[in-house]
């Protein structure tokens, strides 16, 4: 396997401070494909019990749940302001994906992921850095969400700061010529 990068993924890591409070983000479109509405059940299923998330989206919505930051669509310019106000990355795409970038984009800053099984990218996550959720539903990622604490996503984000390694486009380069080009092992 060989991972993608672009040229806006840079080592961005460092120590996150976590509270109680929980910021999430989706990168997605609203596509149901995407997750965005299983996503939507499972906050309404935490916000029934705990108040204390909040969910960042790039697109607008009719009607918003009262959990919804809404914000205009982003720009690799934003990208780390917006992992800034990130705790955790949701990935809840129903179908399969490919790879993705929002999943390294979010390590590369040292932001946990929670995403599904389908998405391409939860081959790239070591081991404690974020959580994937093999046949997900609203309800499985509801339990997830709801048992995050400051305490598991500071874990996390250790894990990423010790474990994850940034695939600049540069390395993504010199990878590819070393498997291409000097008697590698091939894609």
């Amino acid at each position: 396997m060989l991972p993608v990068a672009h040229e806006n993924i840079k080592d961005h890591r460092k120590q996150k401070s976590f509270s109680g409070y929980i910021r999430l983000s989706y990168l997605g479109s609203q596509g149901s494909g995407k997750g965005f509405y299983l996503l939507r059940n499972a906050l309404d299923e935490v916000w029934q019990k705990n108040k204390n998330v909040e969910l960042n989206i790039f697109f607008h919505v009719t009607s918003p749940s009262p959990y919804m930051r809404i914000h205009d669509r982003y720009s690799y310019d934003h990208l780390g302001e917006i992992m800034e106000n990130t705790d955790v990355l949701v990935v809840p795409s129903i179908w399969l994906e490919t790879f993705g970038y929002p999943v390294p984009e979010a390590l590369s800053c040292g932001v946990p992921v929670i995403v599904s099984g389908t998405v391409g990218a939860r081959d790239i996550i070591p081991e404690g850095c974020g959580i994937i959720i093999d046949d997900m539903n609203s309800h499985r990622l509801a339990e997830v969400i709801a048992g995050l604490t400051a305490d598991g996503l500071s874990r996390m984000n250790r894990a990423i700061l010790e474990k994850y390694e940034v695939l600049t486009i540069e390395r993504m380069n010199d990878q590819l010529m070393a498997r291409c080009y000097s008697g590698g092992t091939g894609l």
